[in-house]
């Protein structure tokens, strides 16, 4: 079930909060209704059997996190590392922009699947690498299928949002046990939340670097060592980021969708997706629309 197909039902689920992101986190990894302030963003849920386009699927990242939950079955994720195991009543969390393939030893799994949006966990440590626990939420799946497939009432948007919560909670709890509390790129917290804010304009790194109250080369070399890339390739990926999202969600052309995200050169922005992504605007959505 894709979310275009809800209008504004992603509005339902956007939380708003006067903490700040880590003081947010810290609380709901320690509250007695675990997560309950996570800022959860449903994008589609479904249920799969025998999807041979599986072992279609190249090499390649999403711009979302990808929850399974394996009825039947057994597959694999393969990784630039090696590869990790999808076992039947396992629940398993893959992080966003998580370069991964799949890999078969015979029919795909029977198996739900949740793609959500999160920025708060985009931040956590232990949200960085595929992650799965043993647990039976085919009756919340259902039910959250259920009602992704009805008119959308804010009572049902509601229900939806605790379901997302309900059944996330293993694994958050799993990726939470070793947390010491800190999170991504602490000490760059502002820029990137101005990047994320302002990819759309021209962002010069002396002005992320005054707004930082340093000069450009030790902000640069700061940046890279907290973050793991330059300034510049952050504002470039959140862009790239951004125009996989629009691709996948929305009807825009690529045309459309460069200008906006900020490239008025719609060539250049071609070039630089196939670059980064490696492959066109218009594969990238054709091949997603393949593989759902």
């Amino acid at each position: 079930m894709r979310m275009e197909q809800f209008g504004n039902r992603m509005d339902f689920f956007k939380k708003t909060t006067d903490e700040a992101p880590e003081e947010c986190i810290s609380r709901a990894v320690n509250d007695p209704t675990p997560f309950s302030r996570l800022d959860l963003q449903l994008w589609e849920v479904g249920r799969a059997r025998n999807q041979n386009h599986w072992a279609l699927r190249p090499f390649m990242e999403d711009p979302y996190f990808r929850c399974y939950y394996i009825a039947e079955g057994r597959g694999k994720l393969r990784t630039l590392d090696g590869s990790f195991p999808l076992e039947p009543g396992g629940l398993y969390l893959i992080p966003a922009n998580y370069l991964f393939a799949y890999e078969l030893d015979g029919p795909p799994p029977a198996h739900y699947w949740l793609h959500f949006s999160s920025e708060l966990l985009d931040k956590l440590p232990g949200c960085r690498e595929p992650a799965g626990t043993p647990a039976d939420v085919s009756e919340e799946m259902e039910r959250l299928l259920e009602l992704a497939s009805a008119p959308v009432t804010p009572a049902a948007a509601q229900e939806m949002d605790l379901l997302m919560r309900r059944l996330l909670a293993p694994l958050l709890l799993k990726v939470t046990e070793n947390w010491n509390g800190e999170f991504h790129s602490g000490a760059f917290a502002d820029s990137i939340d101005y990047i994320k804010r302002n990819f759309r304009h021209d962002i010069a790194i002396p002005e992320l670097a005054a707004r930082a109250g340093t000069d450009r080369d030790s902000f640069s070399r700061g940046f890279r060592q907290a973050v793991g890339m330059s300034p510049k390739s952050y504002l470039i990926q959140t862009r790239i980021n951004h125009a996989r999202m629009l691709l996948l969600r929305t009807g825009m052309t690529a045309r459309e969708i460069a200008r906006e995200v900020g490239y008025h050169d719609e060539f250049f922005f071609y070039r630089l997706f196939r670059k980064r992504v490696g492959m066109t605007p218009t594969g990238y959505r054709e091949l997603n629309n393949a593989l759902r």
